[in-house]
């Protein structure tokens, strides 16, 4: 992938963008205007201060959001360096400490700062690929929130590893420079890169337009997303990631279950069974522990260096004494669709 998108991106000198002037007309109102709030420690005041940015993103599901790995899962402290070569924190940095934001909340189809057409929604879930976790490659997140909004709105279908060269598309985003309001262009697939992940593109584009859809009109009048908007290269070209196999069933799996029963259960501290330490022992690290919950859902763990503070956080540490890992594993004596882990407080 090429670098983000910040700075504005005109390729071939006409900017192409035009404002949509009723973001409640089909399908624009599929899209949205999503704001993601990180609380960061101010070293001048010693306080949480709230650092909010905003994007774009939407909807592929009734309540599935589609956004950027970029855009949910980054670095948000800053420092810099005065001429005298001292190192200044602003804001809490322990340099590459990547975090999850601690609200998001989607707009859908806003109009300007202030019209909301359709109200509010805060996210409940973020995800990410693997990949991007451990090394950003793969930008893309998506978002569970917390209603339905999109069967008001209606969502966009999708198309798995779609690519074809100089194939016309259409998308529609919030320029960080327009105050909230949504503009759409219309551009071409101008290469696929090697990495096979990546639509090269003529689009104009600027920072807060990523997560806008490629969406992509085929012979027979369907119209489909095949790709999330993501990064510029100066005004030489811009681009996104393609939908691939992996990302079309994740994101089919989300609506698959709309509305279908399931159980969720909250795993309490008092639920585990085992003590305020750090066991380093091999029986520990190789030997399940059985427990259960208070309304009888079992499951087991075993671990190494892992235990409990504060009966409230799970604490795992592998720096003493040349111990390299750290882990808690999980089986379950049902099937499980996931496990959702809270890492607020992850250093």
């Amino acid at each position: 992938m090429s670098s983000v998108l910040t700075t504005k991106s005109v390729i071939g000198g006409i900017d192409g963008r035009k404002l949509v002037s009723d973001t409640t007309q089909w399908p624009y109102r599929a899209a949205g205007y999503v704001k993601m709030i990180y609380n960061v420690l101010d070293n001048e005041t010693g306080l949480l201060k709230p650092r909010k940015y905003v994007g774009s993103a939407f909807l592929e599901g009734p309540d599935l959001l589609v956004t950027a790995g970029h855009c949910v899962y980054g670095d948000v402290t800053t420092s810099y360096e005065t001429k005298d070569g001292v190192i200044h924190t602003e804001f809490e940095d322990y340099f590459n400490n990547f975090r999850f934001p601690d609200e998001m909340i989607y707009y859908p189809a806003q109009n300007g700062l202030n019209y909301q057409p359709y109200g509010q929604v805060s996210v409940d879930r973020v995800y990410i690929e693997k990949s991007y976790y451990l090394n950003t490659k793969k930008d893309w997140a998506c978002a569970k929130l917390s209603n339905s909004i999109g069967d008001q709105t209606g969502w966009l279908g999708k198309i798995a590893d779609f690519y074809k060269e100089n194939q016309s598309f259409i998308s529609f985003g919030y320029p960080g420079s327009k105050e909230g309001k949504m503009y759409v262009a219309e551009a071409q697939f101008t290469q696929f890169e090697d990495n096979s992940w990546y639509h090269q593109t003529n689009l104009d584009s600027e920072g807060g337009q990523s997560v806008a859809p490629y969406r992509v009109t085929l012979d027979l009048g369907e119209s489909y997303v095949s790709g999330i908007h993501t990064y510029s290269v100066g005004n030489s070209y811009s681009g996104g990631i393609r939908i691939d196999t992996f990302m079309f069933h994740f994101l089919n799996s989300f609506v698959a279950k709309h509305n279908v029963v399931y159980r969720e259960e909250t795993i309490k501290h008092t639920d585990y069974g085992f003590a305020d330490a750090y066991p380093i022992d091999d029986y520990t690290k190789d030997n399940f522990v059985d427990h259960q919950t208070s309304d009888g859902f079992t499951f087991r763990t075993k671990r190494y260096r892992t235990g409990y503070i504060h009966n409230e956080y799970v604490v795992m540490s592998c720096i003493k004494t040349n111990i390299t890992e750290a882990f808690i594993e999980y089986e379950f004596d049902e099937p499980i669709y996931g496990i959702v882990v809270d890492l607020v407080h992850w250093r």
